[in-house]
């Protein structure tokens, strides 16, 4: 039953979310959710670029370097500005491909209901349901805004675990772990131990929040 249940909902997924992507709209939606995908790697790239600073930033406070700590500032303050502007125009255009999807969405189903008089069928058939055209708008501004959000996240969230996973790799080097009369060479060991962390935290959560429902 899970497994049907998954397919069922999958299918369903599909129907309310490929058809506004192959109607007539779907160049200009394509073309916004492209510019949308790239302001966030630009994003995730800034985000390495600040990281880089704070290295520069505190050795250069350590060696007392006051002529390039005004340099720093000036680059950070660069850096912040266009990542404002970035984030800025980012949320901008994802709203605007949502309210498109939205009213795309939302015209469609309406002429469904209304189309061969469906919403009296309903009412002759006891399946009628209160404010239906307010449950249609409502339940597509939260399926597109969901649908929207958790994809552009997961796309941002996965370019930032590569880029952050390669400098962690790089900062970790190589360390050699004596076990007995062997010696293990393992790579880039913080990543390891990152990974582990996670997974053992992840798993004591769902342990602990899995009690709570």
């Amino acid at each position: 039953m899970t497994s049907r249940r998954i397919m069922y909902y999958l299918q369903a997924f599909k129907i309310l979310a490929l058809g506004y992507w192959r109607s007539e709209q779907k160049w200009k939606a394509y073309g916004i959710l492209a510019v949308v995908l790239i302001l966030n790697l630009s994003s995730v790239f800034l985000t390495v670029l600040v990281n880089d600073w704070y290295k520069e930033f505190w050795d250069v406070l350590q060696a007392y370097e006051f002529d390039s700590f005004w340099y720093l500032v000036g680059k950070f303050s660069l850096i912040a500005a266009i990542y404002i502007a970035i984030g800025v125009y980012s949320v901008y255009l994802q709203q605007l491909l949502q309210i498109k999807w939205r009213e795309w969405l939302t015209d469609k189903y309406l002429v469904r209901w209304m189309e061969n008089r469906a919403y009296y069928k309903l009412k002759l058939m006891g399946k009628d349901m209160d404010n239906p055209d307010q449950r249609i708008s409502e339940d597509i501004n939260q399926f597109v805004a969901l649908t929207l959000s958790l994809t552009i996240g997961l796309v941002r969230q996965l370019i930032t675990l590569v880029a952050f996973t390669v400098i962690l790799w790089n900062l970790s080097g190589i360390i050699t772990v004596p076990i007995g009369s062997y010696e293990f060479t393992i790579y880039g060991y913080m990543v390891w131990l990152s990974l582990v962390y996670s997974i053992v935290g992840t798993y004591l959560t769902h342990k602990v929040g899995l009690k709570l429902l």
